[in-house]
């Protein structure tokens, strides 16, 4: 048993350290990665996402498959998130100057180990990266964030 805790705790310590690759445009393993974060999210206390929201119709509408992001860790799925440019339906009054993170999702596995700040923190470069681009936005569940780069 103690054996067990040991590697898992290792394993832990690994994800940590892990640096994640990120990918564009896998809908369908984001949408798994979704899924299975919206059926945590109703399983332990009020739902996020409603499971038929999550679907690729509706996750398309309005974007394209360019605007969607799976994090890898170790060649293994972790998360996903998705980024576009303009949000008039949350962020009405924002100008073309964010890039704004939806749907982020962490596979429980990954849960503590730092993926979703590492896809925050690759979005925040790649929207700076872009002309006139300073800042990222995140919409929560009850909290709206303003990522300045």
């Amino acid at each position: 048993m103690a054996g067990q805790s040991r590697r898992a705790a290792q394993l832990y310590v690994g994800l940590l350290q892990a640096k994640m690759k990120i990918t564009q445009g896998n809908v369908p393993v984001a949408l798994d990665i979704m899924r299975e974060a919206a059926s945590w999210l109703t399983e332990t206390g009020p739902p996020l996402w409603r499971m038929e929201d999550i679907t690729e119709h509706r996750i398309l509408d309005g974007i394209t498959s360019d605007d969607v992001y799976v994090g890898w860790v170790a060649d293994e799925s972790a998360a996903a998130m998705i980024l576009q440019w303009n949000d008039t339906l949350f962020w009405p009054s924002a100008k073309d100057d964010s890039g704004f993170i939806h749907k982020l999702a962490v596979r429980r596995r990954f849960a503590g180990a730092n993926v979703s700040r590492q896809l925050i923190e690759w979005a925040k470069r790649k929207s700076a990266a872009r002309k006139r681009i300073p800042q990222a936005r995140l919409r929560g569940r009850s909290t709206e964030a303003l990522l300045v780069l």
